[in-house]
């Protein structure tokens, strides 16, 4: 585990987390992805990676699966509309 990781994690658990963190506790770390850009490629990468992982909850949970992740830019508690890009199974519009 680097250090980079490791205090990223440790954000989540020790260092003002989001209050979806506070109410939805990690329960294990998923997947780690290297990321050998900065800035901008490395956002648009959790993004990709966040949309990726809202898809496969929409598939296992249905269509509001996406409710149950959080990342990238979509860290808020409350979330009524699921992220742009994400094009939901029900074929609805996706907002912000």
């Amino acid at each position: 585990m680097t250090q980079t990781v490791w205090q990223s994690g440790s954000l989540h658990t020790t260092w003002s987390p989001t209050r979806w963190t506070r109410t939805h506790r990690p329960v294990r770390v998923a997947a780690v992805h290297r990321c050998e850009s900065e800035g901008d490629r490395a956002v648009a990468l959790e993004r990709e990676i966040t949309l990726e992982v809202m898809r496969q909850c929409c598939e296992r949970h249905g269509e509001h699966g996406w409710m149950r992740v959080r990342g990238g830019p979509w860290c808020s508690e409350h979330m009524s509309l699921p992220p742009p890009g994400l094009n939901p199974p029900d074929g609805g519009a996706a907002g912000q």
